[in-house]
C-alpha cells in the first residue's frame, strides 16, 4: 500500500499490495477482524472468502452483558463448534448510553451476521433490536405489543425489502400472536394478527422460506403465515408417534423445510408439501448438527 500526497493537503492511499502478501496478512486476523475487512472492496472480499471457510457451518454466539456501578461489562464471542474453538469479539467495559439496553436481553433469531435480542420479563411495550457483533451496528425497532417466543427475518435488515416475523401467544383464549414488520416502508410499526393454533401447543422453531415464515409446533405441527397475502394456514397436525414431545430444530435448505430432532435418537424429517406430511430422510442434505452435551 503506497501514500501519496493529492492536491490540497490530502492524503490517498492505494492498495496494491499483491494477493499473496494480502492472503498472508488476513490468515493472520482474527475472525472478527476478517469479517471487517471483507467489506472494505470487492477484491478483500473475494480474497477472504477463500480463507473463510467456515460460512456455511453454524455456529454459536456465547454473550453476557450486566451493569457494573455506572458500566456494562460487554462479553460477545462465537464458538465454533466444528473446530472447539472461541473467537472474541467483545470483551470489555462499556458506557451505559453504549451497552445499556443490552442488559437483560434475549437472542430470538439471526442471519446474515445480525442478532434479533427482545428485552427479557416484559409484559408491554416490549424493546426488540437488531445487532451485528461483527461491526458494533445497532438497528432500533419499534417495540413488541407481545412477548415473542420465536421470532426470525427474511434477509439482511439493511435490505429495503426486509421483513420480521415475531410469535407469541395469547393467555386469556390461548390464540397465536403474529407480529410482522416490514423495513424500508414510512410506517415500520409492528402489524398484529391472531391466528389458530392447535390448543396447548408449543412453538420449537421458525424460518423463512419462499415468501412464509413456517413456525414448528411440538409434535411435528407446522404453520405457514405468507408475507403477501399476509395469511395464516396450519398446514401439518403433525404426530406424537413420530416426534413426541422431544426438542426438533426447523432448517430450510434449498426452499424445502427440514426438522431435525436435537437429542438421540437424531432424526431429520422433510416437509412434503404435496401432501402435507413429514418424510423421514437419512440425514440433512445441507447442514451438520453438534451434540453439545459431549459423547456419552
Amino acid at each position: 500500500m503506497e501514500k501519496t500526497e493529492a492536491t490540497g493537503g490530502s492524503t490517498t492511499c492505494r492498495y496494491d499490495l499483491p494477493d499473496d502478501a494480502l492472503r498472508l496478512i488476513f490468515s493472520r486476523m482474527s475472525v472478527a477482524d476478517q469479517i471487517r475487512s471483507s467489506l472494505v472492496c470487492n477484491r478483500w472480499k473475494t480474497l477472504l472468502q477463500e480463507i473463510i471457510s467456515w460460512d456455511g457451518l453454524p455456529w454459536m454466539l456465547l454473550y453476557r452483558w450486566h451493569i457494573q456501578g455506572t458500566v456494562v461489562k460487554s462479553v460477545c464471542k462465537l464458538y465454533a463448534p466444528s473446530e472447539k474453538k472461541t473467537y472474541t469479539l467483545e470483551d470489555g467495559i462499556k458506557g451505559q448510553e453504549e451497552r445499556g439496553k443490552f442488559v437483560e436481553v434475549g437472542a430470538l433469531a439471526s442471519k446474515k451476521g445480525w442478532v434479533l435480542f427482545q428485552r427479557k420479563n416484559k409484559v408491554r411495550a416490549v424493546p426488540i433490536f437488531l445487532f451485528c457483533p461483527y461491526t458494533g451496528e445497532v438497528i432500533d425497532l419499534p417495540d413488541l405489543s407481545k412477548p415473542a417466543c420465536r421470532a426470525s427475518f427474511s434477509c439482511s435488515p439493511k435490505s429495503a425489502g426486509c421483513v420480521l416475523f415475531a410469535f407469541g401467544f395469547l393467555v386469556i383464549n390461548g390464540r397465536g400472536v403474529v407480529s410482522i414488520c416490514r423495513r424500508g416502508g414510512d410506517n415500520q410499526a409492528w402489524k398484529t394478527f391472531e391466528v389458530d393454533i392447535i390448543p396447548y401447543s408449543y412453538i420449537r422453531s421458525v424460518v423463512y422460506c419462499k415468501g412464509s415464515f413456517y413456525c414448528l409446533f411440538d409434535q411435528g405441527r407446522l404453520g405457514a403465515f405468507s408475507v403477501a397475502t399476509e395469511q395464516w394456514d396450519l398446514l401439518c397436525y403433525g404426530n406424537s408417534e413420530d416426534f413426541g414431545w422431544s426438542p426438533w430444530s426447523l432448517t430450510e435448505f434449498d426452499g424445502q423445510l427440514f426438522t431435525t430432532r436435537m437429542i438421540r435418537p437424531y432424526k431429520t424429517f422433510r416437509f412434503d408439501f404435496s401432501g402435507r406430511i413429514w418424510v423421514e430422510e437419512a440425514s440433512h442434505p445441507g447442514r451438520a448438527y453438534w451434540n453439545l452435551e459431549g459423547p456419552k
